[in-house]
């Protein structure tokens, strides 16, 4: 049965505590994907789980389901966890010291002395008032830009670039503010994003994202489509291209630095293209940016900040899957999670230069 895009919102939303509050469910994720691959909208409800054992029976499955949504578009994604962890080895240029600091290079606090992930942009900070303040600051996320390691972050607030996996590590920002994460569960606020500011200092800046180009404007989450084609430049995998596989998605993510999982809601995940990763270890803080643009771009879009990605699995999987006959069952290998950019400025109070 064909359901609209608030019809899914609503669906996904009962379905939520239902299928994630039990962790031995292994659901990590349920968003709203499309039934077809095309640009027409045919919205569908995406639940991601782990292991597609624990879910039990067809039948033991309809039971959890409330019986009204039996005959709605459904659709189980066997897949592995997104991660929120820094990368630890370095692969190209991006790592090498930069006296004119770009988009897409490698950065990290001070603090972390073995992992890195990626400068995403630069923006301006705004008053109550909604005038800038001077100076320029680096975007990025509270996981690369602050040492969630610490307990009182704000102890080390100096950012390198490269990060210090990297040769020539030096300071080149130091940590403005971070959106703090809850770990609870559920946690006492949503978590809407993994993100962080550091303020410029002593160091040239230029706006084009290499191979991409520069930004022209943001697009706000509700006019976000499942299907657009998306790119990024991070400093593991560098340009990388995709599409938006779902959204307004309630992801649990687990952080290596903390060793627990958080729970985000309103996320954007991202499929990689022809079956390749999107991001890697190392991409955190990647902006993405709508289209898969062949050539330099002056007035890119920006959709959100890249934050967690899965781990590939191990071994090799069926693409599609029919232990329910109710449902549609398939296979993704990996995917990544962003946040939306729109909510990235709303909770830092930031617009991006343009």
């Amino acid at each position: 049965m064909a359901i609209s895009r608030l019809e899914a919102r609503t669906i996904k939303d009962a379905l939520v505590p239902i299928l994630m509050s039990d962790k031995s469910l292994t659901v990590h994720a349920i968003g709203i994907g499309n039934l077809t691959d095309g640009d027409t909208e045919d919205p569908s409800v995406e639940i991601y789980v782990e292991d597609l054992e624990q879910l039990g029976s067809e039948k033991e499955l309809l039971d959890r389901i409330p019986s009204e949504y039996h005959d709605k578009p459904l659709v189980f994604i066997v897949s592995p966890r997104a991660h929120a962890s820094a990368g630890t080895t370095a692969v190209f240029d991006p790592h090498a010291p930069f006296q004119t600091l770009v988009p897409g290079i490698s950065i990290g606090n001070a603090s972390l002395k073995k992992e890195y992930g990626t400068l995403g942009y630069f923006c301006k900070k705004l008053n109550k008032k909604g005038s800038t303040l001077p100076g320029t600051r680096v975007l990025s996320n509270a996981h690369v830009l602050a040492d969630l390691y610490l307990a009182d972050p704000m102890q080390s607030p100096h950012v390198h670039q490269p990060a210090f996996p990297h040769n020539g590590s030096l300071p080149v920002a130091v940590l403005e503010e971070f959106i703090k994460i809850d770990f609870s569960d559920p946690p006492a606020k949503p978590n809407l994003v993994d993100a962080a500011i550091a303020i410029l200092e002593g160091r040239r800046r230029n706006l084009p994202i290499p191979k991409l180009g520069k930004v022209g404007s943001s697009i706000k989450h509700p006019n976000i489509k499942v299907n657009w084609k998306c790119a990024k430049f991070g400093a593991k995998t560098s340009l990388r291209f995709g599409s938006i596989r779902a959204i307004h998605a309630t992801t649990s993510i687990y952080y290596d630095a903390v060793d627990d999982d958080a729970i985000f809601e309103e996320q954007l995940i991202i499929q990689g293209k022809s079956g390749s990763t999107f991001s890697e270890k190392g991409d955190s803080g990647s902006l993405v940016v709508k289209g898969n643009p062949t050539k330099i771009d002056s007035k890119l879009e920006a959709l959100g900040l890249l934050f967690a990605e899965t781990y590939e699995f191990q071994e090799k999987r069926p693409r599609k899957l029919t232990k329910y006959k109710a449902f549609r069952v398939v296979t993704v290998d990996s995917f990544t999670v962003a946040n939306p950019i729109s909510a990235v400025a709303t909770a830092l109070n930031i617009e991006l230069e343009v």
